[in-house]
């Protein structure tokens, strides 16, 4: 830590005070630095560490390895497409049940009015 001062102040020009403060808060700085750099890597190495132990106990405790993620897209993919056609099927079933009740029931209005108008009309324009 004196080397460094010493250096910082023939560097700088300033008094050795001055340069000791100097060099203290260049090594705070530096430690700050280092240390969130290193935390930073030691926290990814032991999330993929982490990774790699749940896969290799899976794979233990099963004899498989996990499904990769475009497998389980693909599941999901397919789970999706089987349900997208029930429905479709459903509503197709649904909308063949609506045109069958609308039909007979506009159907019947036409019949019943044709009866209704041919009573309403004259015996002499029933015979024509």
């Amino acid at each position: 830590m004196e080397d460094l001062a010493k250096h910082i102040a023939e560097k700088a020009g300033i008094t050795p005070e001055q340069a000791k403060l100097a060099a203290d808060a260049a090594i705070e700085f530096i430690r700050l630095r280092v240390a969130s750099a290193v935390d930073t890597k030691v926290e990814a190495a032991l999330g993929n560490l982490v990774k790699t132990i749940k896969v290799d106990i899976h794979e233990a405790v099963t004899g498989e390895a996990p499904a990769t993620w475009s497998e389980k897209i693909g599941d999901i993919a397919e789970d999706a497409q089987a349900k997208l056609g029930d429905l479709a099927e459903d509503a197709k079933e649904k909308l063949g049940k609506f045109a069958k009740s609308a039909t007979s029931f506009f159907g019947g209005w036409g019949k019943k009015g044709e009866e209704k108008k041919l009573e309403d009309k004259p015996a002499e324009d029933k015979k024509s």
